[in-house]
């Protein structure tokens, strides 16, 4: 490390202090995942293997919920109001995909949780399963920039 320009310090420092404020927001403000009470629920599946898994409604930092690796598969969320669901994918050392998506499932519904991943970019993608077992995407799903309970976003 001693040959390191001060561009490339200032970019470590950079990644750094990003997986540090990520780490520290992750931590600090999730509650525990405890799938809704209620007949008014739907399903969701993930269709990769993120880092991590958040899932919400309403107020971005009041709500969220980080879905422990166990309940990935299948984990329930509330039916008939917007919910909010990010992922945190490393992509390798360097880098990680962050994708957040915001739809209204339909109750008793199961979807799929996907992500397209581009040179620079990811998007998570939300397809509903269909009576006759095909996927069709979720139209009215919102992708979300990523936000921070840090900046109040």
């Amino acid at each position: 490390m001693q040959n390191i320009t001060a561009l490339n310090r200032a970019q470590h420092l950079v990644r750094r202090c990003a997986s540090v404020a990520t780490g520290v927001a992750l931590l600090v403000g999730c509650s525990s995942y405890s799938p809704p009470q209620g007949t008014a629920v739907a399903t969701v599946s993930l269709k990769m293997n993120p880092g991590d898994l958040l899932v919400g409604y309403g107020t971005y930092c009041s709500s969220k919920q980080h879905i422990p690796k166990a309940n990935w598969d299948n984990f329930q969320v509330k039916a008939n109001e917007p919910v909010w669901i990010r992922i945190l994918m490393p992509v390798n050392a360097r880098q990680r995909c962050q994708g957040e998506v915001t739809f209204t499932p339909d109750t008793g519904a199961q979807y799929v949780a996907s992500v397209s991943a581009g040179w620079q970019s990811c998007i998570l993608l939300i397809s509903k399963l269909s009576a006759d077992g095909k996927l069709v995407p979720v139209l009215d799903a919102k992708s979300e920039r990523e936000r921070s309970c840090l900046t109040g976003g």
